[in-house]
């Protein structure tokens, strides 16, 4: 049952509940930023039953959840690529869930998670054209999470110094700031 509003997914959030609640584990396949993540959030699931990202997990926890799977359980989980060289040793037991691709959204699905994520960040919207939207909607390349970065930047430099950054340099911070983060906290999964 989803717990939060998503824009643009409300078919695929449909069907990967419907698969869960099946029985069926479930891997939800795309590009970073494309919103994985957030469909997971989305998706009222056992925290137990939830692996995120699912690439490189140790193998300890690959056999848990083969243990789990083979007792029934129905996992949800998100990564990358399906290839099983990309995933590591849980490639091993991949091939047991069903593949639920995250494509990038359409342009105006971006378009709205680009003004709404502004506004909340305390952008004015008289302070950004029809031209400054169109490249940024172009700059995020459907990717909901570039759009969510690029957003955050921008209403962060619209607070601290009062205009508005232009797309690309925006687009670059962004893409700075997540590569640094990844650096300092890189994810150890389960």
């Amino acid at each position: 049952m989803p717990t939060r509003r998503v824009i643009g997914r409300r078919v695929l959030v449909r069907d990967v509940v419907a698969l869960l609640a099946a029985g069926r584990s479930v891997l939800l396949v795309g590009p970073a930023g494309v919103g994985k993540t957030a469909l997971i959030e989305t998706i009222e699931w056992p925290h137990d039953f939830v692996v995120d990202p699912f690439e490189r997990i140790t193998r300890a926890a690959a056999a848990r959840i083969r243990r789990g799977m083979n007792r029934g359980n129905a996992y949800l989980a998100a990564a990358r690529s399906p290839a099983r060289s990309e995933l590591g040793c849980v490639g091993r037991i991949a091939w047991r869930m069903t593949l639920a691709y995250v494509r990038p959204l359409p342009s105006r699905a971006v378009r709205t998670i680009l003004t709404d994520a502004l506004f909340a960040s305390g952008v004015p919207p008289t302070a950004f054209d029809a031209g400054w939207l169109r490249a940024a909607v172009r700059a995020s390349s459907g990717l909901p999470g570039r759009a969510l970065a690029l957003s955050l930047v921008v209403g962060e430099r619209w607070r601290h110094d009062g205009y508005l950054l232009p797309v690309q340099s925006a687009l670059v911070r962004s893409l700075t700031d997540v590569c640094q983060l990844d650096r300092q906290d890189p994810k150890s999964t389960n």
